[in-house]
């Protein structure tokens, strides 16, 4: 049974831009401006596509570990944390270390999830099958054999069949940002932890399901069935990928109002 859980890091945001040949960085934690709210203060339009051109998108999403009968961490990171010992220094600091870890969970194959993983080389890594082809198609075939089988042991992969990680956490299938998106359910005494990645980016996704226009139509539908499936298993603590951990039916923040608000779905 599951004895504990750690928010090893906490989401953060870099944006790096370019003026007369000089970087530029801007650091924000606040959640709205991790997405569109950057260009915004930049004076470009989202909608136009500057996010991927103006302006580069260097994210830190949510490392959690889950302790039990086996150690595990969900969501590594990305490649900064590993290189530089932050990923170590943060699990130390709640009396882990990385050789202590028994298997590795990536919500989802996007870099800021992921890449990381090579600190916990060969240990078997948690990855929604639909993903694996996802990554080397998004990215390229060498950078998924190296965060994949370059370094995991095995790979298990999730399709949708929940898979039992031991008595009290298990991974589902949540698709929508990812075709291979999956989530980490854990129940550790009476409380029900939802690590849902990036199936919401953020409170205010989960609470309202105002979702990105980023999204597709397709992508769009799927999210909210997965977000249907999550709210279904009534989960007392969600932990989105580049927000705070929060409990679900309170106020969310409303990134268009810029207020907090009453819980209650608008899709």
């Amino acid at each position: 049974m599951v004895s504990r859980v750690d928010i090893v890091v906490q989401p953060i945001v870099l944006r790096l831009s370019l003026h007369q040949g000089t970087p530029i960085y801007h650091l924000t934690s606040d959640p709205f401006t991790q997405l569109d709210g950057a260009e915004e203060a930049l004076g470009l339009s989202p909608r136009s596509g500057a996010r991927f051109g103006e302006l580069a998108f260097i994210p830190i999403c949510h490392t959690v570990l889950v302790r039990g009968n086996h150690t595990i961490v969900v969501d590594p990171g990305n490649l900064h944390l590993g290189i530089s010992g932050v990923l170590r220094v943060g699990l130390r600091s709640v009396g882990v270390a990385a050789e202590d870890v028994d298997v590795v969970v990536a919500t989802h194959a996007h870099h800021d999830h992921l890449s990381a993983v090579a600190v916990f080389r060969g240990r078997p890594l948690v990855i929604g099958a639909a993903d694996l082809g996802y990554l080397a198609q998004a990215f390229w075939p060498a950078y998924a054999e190296a965060f994949t089988t370059g370094v995991a042991c095995e790979v298990r992969t999730v399709g949708a069949e929940p898979l039992e990680l031991e008595p009290g956490v298990v991974v589902i299938q949540t698709p929508g940002h990812t075709p291979g998106s999956v989530s980490v359910l854990v129940e550790v005494g009476t409380e029900r932890i939802a690590i849902i990645g990036d199936c919401a980016m953020t409170q205010d996704e989960y609470e309202t399901r105002h979702l990105s226009h980023w999204y597709t139509e397709e992508q769009l539908t799927a999210i909210n069935a997965s977000l249907d499936r999550i709210a279904a298993w009534r989960p007392t603590i969600v932990v989105p990928g580049h927000d705070r951990s929060f409990r679900p039916g309170g106020r969310a923040f409303d990134a268009r109002s810029r207020t907090w608000k009453a819980h209650g779905s608008t899709r």
